[in-house]
């Protein structure tokens, strides 16, 4: 799986359409989300979304990825962190 992140990580799409450029960083997120990289693949997810938000927020495996990270997540406060929390919240992978 660290091969995966290796070489998607190293893969700029910027030529490829925005659709493509999307799919490309859930699957990137859901390898670093896999490695214990959840930081990085909110991170990931968050810049996808600003791409196209309605390919993101609708995405099966996005929501299942995000509902397993926010599983994951420490607790701080009394809350999860709030840009998963956030993104968990528009993609509804909690309630």
């Amino acid at each position: 799986m660290s091969n995966v992140v290796e070489r998607g990580e190293s893969v700029h799409p910027t030529h490829l359409p925005v659709e493509r450029q999307v799919t490309h960083s859930i699957d990137l997120a859901r390898a670093l989300s896999m490695l214990a990289r959840d930081d990085d693949a909110t991170r990931v997810l968050l810049d996808a979304e600003a791409k196209a938000p309605q390919l993101v927020t609708h995405s099966s495996m996005v929501r299942e990825v995000v509902r397993t990270m926010y599983r994951h997540a420490p607790v701080t406060n009394g809350s999860k962190s709030s840009p998963l929390l956030g993104l968990a919240e528009r993609c509804r992978a909690v309630r």
